[in-house]
C-alpha cells in the first residue's frame, strides 16, 4: 500500500472532483482485494485460518467500510463530519494488528510448550 499511495494520490489530484472518488474507490478495492487474496491463499493451500488471519481480514473490511463512509460523508453528503474519525481510525486499525499478533503468537508458543496444538 505504501508503493501504491503515490500513484493513487497522483490520480486523485489530477482529476479534481472525480479524484476524491478515485481515492476512496482505489483504497476500498485494495482492501477487498487483500481479503480475497488471503482467503484464496488459505483455500488453495488448505491452510487453517487462524485468529490473527480472521482479525486481519476484519481489519481490511473495516478499512473498506470506513472508506465508503468517508466518501459518502465527503462527496455525497458534503458534511465532512468524519474527518477526525477517518484520520485516526485508519491508523488505529493498522497499529492494532501488532499487539493482537504478539498476543496470539505468545499464546501459540505457550500452547506449544504445553504440548497443546491450537
Amino acid at each position: 500500500m505504501d508503493k501504491a499511495q503515490p500513484i493513487v494520490m497522483n490520480l486523485a489530484t489530477a482529476y479534481g472532483d472525480a479524484g476524491a472518488s478515485m481515492w476512496y474507490i482505489a483504497w476500498s478495492a485494495i482492501d477487498v482485494l487483500c481479503v480475497w487474496c488471503i482467503y484464496k491463499i488459505h483455500t488453495v493451500h488448505d491452510i487453517q485460518v487462524s485468529q490473527l488471519t480472521r482479525y486481519i481480514m476484519v481489519c481490511f473490511l473495516s478499512l473498506c467500510a470506513l472508506q465508503f463512509m468517508r466518501y459518502a460523508d465527503r462527496a455525497v453528503f458534503d458534511t465532512n463530519l468524519l474527518i477526525a474519525i477517518y484520520k485516526y481510525v485508519i491508523v488505529s486499525i493498522n497499529i492494532s494488528v501488532v499487539p493482537f499478533a504478539v498476543y496470539w503468537f505468545v499464546k501459540d508458543i505457550q500452547a506449544t510448550k504445553k504440548g497443546i496444538v491450537l
